[in-house]
């Protein structure tokens, strides 16, 4: 598993949870957001897993502090919360100085029901290969990224109890987390949205996308999705929960030592979309942001607009080849290094399926193999 113990000083926020995201959404996701603890299942069988705070306790104390200090971390009463379905937090690594924090939210996620409405709206790589240009066209693209979107959202005094976090605190715990005095044990609840709870994508999916469109950042025949046709004008909008995409058919003649000179839309989508980000409280990554570029990287792929070309990241595809290189040199691998390589290669082959089907050799030896 890729799961590491929590470390106060590797986990970052910025700003606090003030994004909400209720006004962009139908009934039915607004309810489920909003009341929770009110749309449990009638069918449920399973006993829930058991969850819990991967960490010591002095880490997942200053880690506490730290959220309780930006609004992310209330506190909560033995009777706010529901016996056996409490939520566990774990890490998985970002870069060398950062990691990227886990709600395991599978007790309460096991009594819900999931949406999918909004998540069917999600972008894909695979979609820029239907994008059709003439000899005489080339693709300029613009981007952005909301940083820790997430936890940008605000929620429900229901949605903290729902995601209320495992292990009961001493009154003196409380007090050093929330910096004030308590006189009984009690709990934590997660004072956002986070990676993990089981709506969380369709959520998320749901307000980027109808924000975007409500401010005129796109209109619905130019939405890029995965499951629909290309959209066939000049300008197409991808969404895929954070990460956010505009593309432009241009002229190649307007194209000088590789910048485009033209005119381009895309400044003006970007300017009211930058401008809804502002407005909502959405702060975006300047160091990932870039505009009517020819070419760039994102949703794990390459995109060459003056070539028309598309193709896996470099800066994934040559690590896994050398890895790839050194497992064939041994002759043997774990079962658990087969699966992680089968995954990273479905990932970049799925822009050329034909080849596919030579995992399929893969599949066979992992299937044969014991899972010890």
């Amino acid at each position: 598993s890729a799961a590491k113990p929590l470390q106060a000083d590797r986990l970052h926020f910025v700003g606090s949870p003030s994004f909400n995201p209720v006004p962009y959404f139908d009934k039915e996701t607004a309810h489920a957001y909003e009341f929770p603890l009110e749309c449990v299942r009638d069918d449920v069988v399973d006993e829930p897993p058991q969850v819990s705070i991967h960490g010591s306790a002095h880490e997942r104390n200053l880690l506490f502090q730290k959220m309780a200090a930006c609004g992310r971390l209330v506190p909560l009463t033995v009777d706010d919360v529901r016996p056996g379905l409490e939520c566990g937090l774990f890490c998985v690594p970002k870069d060398l100085d950062r990691d990227r924090l886990i709600l395991d939210a599978r007790p309460p996620n096991t009594v819900e029901k999931m949406l999918n409405t909004w998540t069917k709206t999600m972008s894909s790589s695979t979609c820029l290969s239907s994008i059709e240009l003439e000899e005489s066209q080339c693709l300029i693209m613009s981007g952005r990224d909301i940083r820790d979107y997430f936890y940008q959202f605000s929620v429900s005094p229901q949605r903290c109890r729902r995601n209320y976090l495992a292990g009961r605190l001493e009154p003196e715990d409380l007090e050093f987390i929330f910096g004030k005095k308590f006189f009984e044990a009690g709990y934590v609840g997660l004072s956002t949205l986070a990676m993990g709870d089981l709506n969380a994508c369709e959520f998320a999916q749901g307000s980027h996308l109808k924000l975007v469109v409500s401010c005129g950042g796109a209109s619905m025949d130019e939405i890029l999705m995965m499951h629909q046709p290309c959209p066939r004008g000049l300008l197409s909008v991808g969404v895929v929960i954070d990460d956010l995409v505009c593309l432009q058919k241009v002229l190649a003649s307007d194209v000088n030592t590789g910048v485009y000179e033209g005119t381009s839309l895309l400044d003006e989508r970007m300017e009211r979309i930058m401008a809804k980000y502002e407005e909502v409280g959405l702060p975006t990554n300047e160091k990932k942001a870039f505009d009517n570029s020819l070419c760039s990287s994102f949703w794990g792929v390459q995109v060459d607009g003056k070539k028309g070309l598309v193709r896996a990241n470099e800066t994934r595809l040559w690590p896994l080849l050398l890895i790839t290189v050194r497992v064939c040199a041994l002759g043997l691998s774990t079962v658990g290094l087969l699966r992680s390589l089968a995954g990273s290669y479905i990932s970049i082959l799925s822009l050329r399926r034909r080849l596919l089907s030579t995992m399929n050799l893969v599949f066979d030896a992992i299937a044969a193999s014991s899972s010890d």
